[in-house]
């Protein structure tokens, strides 16, 4: 009998943040993975078990809220000014709510926002 695994999205996997190293000799690769909005997402295993190649992944809830794991990259590395959506997320990070919070109040300030680090 093959055991299995519940898992869940714990939040977004940036390739520039986790593959800058690995692809140190090929700087395009993070710019061609960020331009084609292609973000991962860590999981969090809830049951532990097997899973093996071939074996059935279904979603089996999703939230209503319409903001996807590409929104999220999106809206951070060039759709800023949609920031405000993250905070509509009702279990969004809150790391995410506090970059989302602190974008916002620069651009009600008038302050110019640099790149976070790693950013593009």
């Amino acid at each position: 009998m093959r055991r299995y695994e519940v898992v869940k999205v714990a939040s977004i996997a940036e390739a520039k943040a986790k593959l800058s190293d690995y692809v140190e000799r090929c700087r395009s690769f993070v710019r061609r993975f960020t331009e084609a909005l292609r973000p991962g997402a860590y999981l969090r295993i809830f049951v532990e078990g097997l899973v093996g190649a071939g074996d059935e992944i279904r979603v089996v809830e999703r939230s209503g809220h319409g903001v996807s794991i590409r929104d999220v990259f999106r809206i951070y590395s060039r759709d800023r000014e949609e920031a405000g959506r993250l905070l509509t997320v009702p279990r969004m990070s809150e790391s995410w709510k506090a970059w989302a919070n602190n974008l916002l109040r620069k651009a009600r300030s008038g302050a110019p926002h640099a790149a976070e680090p790693g950013c593009c």
